[in-house]
């Protein structure tokens, strides 16, 4: 019997030449690895190495261990003669993790192997940042346990130096698979032959033969529990095993997973034409595979699928859609699955209510803590329930957002190192960081409840009379010539004097509080007027057009011109 097309698919060309041959060279270099395992309940440990042994007559279950501190004074004392411990994570006395640790620390040549139960999955997260490489999820699948103690293998095998073809390593396979899928979903004419070539050949199927589908699988944060960036990269890894296993593994030839995006996973679907009881049954393994996923992992999970499309080259359609139908959670909600179409279907005008805003606006403004959670909560319950498109949310959060920023600037407050104080751009930026409702909710009223103390500060403040009619001054004046010998002049002081006073009051230098109060002026000019850029210079107190931008631009992050398309662009949605 030849070897599976799931298996052909993921070697390299040159090594696809029949059972035979394969088997009689892996025999040849076979790899024999000395394994620990460690775990507080006995028939677990038993059961796990009948299996070992019956997998792999060559491998030896060199200690049996009830609990962390047996394990590690066991490697500590055989030091390089142990490859790999399988340890549990919940023991009595020293537990997994503080035994995957100091493994790490003391014998890091051992590779270790974390067990953990449904619902264990942060225990997982912790062995995995404290150096252990895999994983497997109780009850013990043999077929997984032999797959990954295969990655323990083919990773000896390579720290040996072993004189095998390293691209037969299933991990360096895996990449290559991702790079040439990659040159179809974002097209590279340079590669794109070879990739077409690797999913006829490696999976069986003609391009105008089948129809092709995209799922993208994303896990989520929690407003209370953010992620680290090795956090993302082991959910990927949890994702893409799960989804191989679950999906493809019976069936090879029905698709495959490619893992080239930063926040997703993208599964790939083979399904020939006029078969529509194979999308059903897509549909349906998608739906099993988020309750897979959902029952392992305790932050929220959800799937966005792609219409279908025919040919290759309409692959970077379907990651566009996937990417949209993922950006609909934001609305829609997260654990499920929702199709391209669905998310097309949210609403793209909402008309917000007059006093909506304003109610917000006044809570923060007063620092009515009670009362802007009470207000906000309404305005965001309204948008939640409306249904509307993410990015038609997201332009409401941001107009309520410049409303209170309009107060404060009214109010001479410079908000020094607050992200979204001189970038439009970096303010929508952090919005668009939220992928879900609850984070968003989150960072709005984080943001807001930042602003409301703020403004509560700075009226707390009691500055002399001088400062309060310097600020006056500068904005009635700030059109003009503005010097700091003018306006001392004007409150009747020094002008080394007003200089010191205003820093120790106003928190920053006389001359960056007017550049601010002309940048504040600059950007609502581009916003709610098409006056062109040399008109505007000269209404916010520059002499010429190249001064204004390359002052704008150093304070802002863009020119003049990008600011308006920006918002613009926004304001189109």
């Amino acid at each position: 019997m030849g070897i599976s097309l799931r298996d052909r698919a993921l070697q390299p060309a040159g090594h696809r030449n029949g059972c035979q041959t394969e088997c009689s060279r892996r025999e040849e270099g076979r790899i024999r690895m000395k394994i620990v395992i460690a775990d507080d309940e006995k028939l677990i440990r038993q059961g796990l190495a009948y299996i070992i042994r019956q997998m792999e007559e060559s491998d030896e279950i060199a200690a049996s261990c009830s609990d962390g501190e047996e394990a590690l004074s066991y490697c500590l004392r055989e030091g390089d003669d142990v490859d790999v411990l399988i340890t549990d994570v919940c023991m009595p006395g020293m537990d997994g993790l503080d035994l995957i640790a100091e493994l790490a620390r003391r014998c890091p040549h051992i590779q270790t192997v974390v067990m953990s139960g449904y619902g264990e999955f942060d225990y997982v997260r912790r062995a995995m940042r404290e150096g252990a490489i895999d994983y497997l999820l109780k009850p013990i699948i043999k077929n997984e346990l032999q797959e990954v103690l295969e990655r323990m293998r083919q990773q000896k095998k390579l720290a040996a130096g072993s004189k095998e073809d390293k691209r037969e390593s299933p991990m360096i396979a895996a990449i290559h698979q991702d790079h040439l899928l990659s040159a179809l979903f974002h097209p590279n004419p340079g590669v794109a032959p070879d990739a077409r070539a690797y999913l006829e050949n490696g999976f069986g199927i003609a391009e105008g033969e089948v129809r092709l589908f995209a799922a993208g699988v994303t896990i989520d944060e929690k407003a209370d529990s953010r992620f680290q960036e090795a956090d993302r990269m082991l959910f990927q890894y949890f994702v893409r095993k799960m989804a191989e296993e679950a999906l493809f593994q019976q069936q090879p030839a029905c698709g495959t997973v490619w893992q080239g995006q930063d926040d997703f996973v993208v599964l790939l679907f083979f399904v020939p034409k006029g078969e529509e009881e194979r999308e059903t049954a897509m549909a349906d393994s998608l739906k099993q595979l988020l309750a897979i996923l959902s029952s392992h992992v305790q932050y929220p999970v959800t799937i966005g699928v792609s219409s279908g499309a025919e040919r290759f080259s309409d692959m970077p359609k379907l990651l566009l859609e996937v990417q949209a139908a993922l950006r609909a959670r934001l609305t829609i909600g997260t654990g499920q699955v929702i199709g391209y179409e669905a998310s097309q279907n949210l609403q793209r005008q909402w008309s917000v209510q007059p006093d909506a805003f304003h109610k917000v606006v006044t809570a923060t403004v007063l620092g009515d803590a009670e009362a802007l959670e009470k207000e906000l909560g309404v305005f965001m319950d309204d948008l939640y329930e409306a249904g509307i498109h993410p990015e038609v949310l997201l332009d409401i959060v941001l107009r309520l957002f410049l409303r209170v920023e309009s107060m404060m600037e009214a109010k001479g407050i410079v908000r020094t190192g607050d992200p979204g104080a001189a970038d439009l751009g970096k303010l929508l930026g952090e919005l668009q960081r939220c992928p879900t409702w609850s984070v968003l909710e989150s960072e709005v009223k984080r943001k807001l409840a930042e602003w409301s103390s703020l403004i509560q500060e700075h009226s707390r403040q009691i500055k002399p009379t001088f400062i309060t009619d310097a600020v006056h001054y500068i904005h009635e004046h700030y059109r003009n010539d503005l010097t700091l010998a003018e306006v001392a002049d004007v409150v009747g002081l020094y002008p080394t004097y007003l200089s010191e006073q205003f820093k120790q009051h106003m928190g920053v230098k006389f001359v960056d509080y007017v550049i601010q109060v002309r940048m504040d002026r600059a950007k609502k000019l581009l916003r709610e007027t098409n006056k062109p850029s040399f008109e505007i210079c000269e209404k916010v107190g520059y002499a010429t057009p190249a001064h204004f931008t390359k002052v704008f631009k150093s304070k802002v992050g863009c020119t003049p011109l990008e600011y308006r398309e920006g918002w613009r662009g926004i304001r189109k949605i």
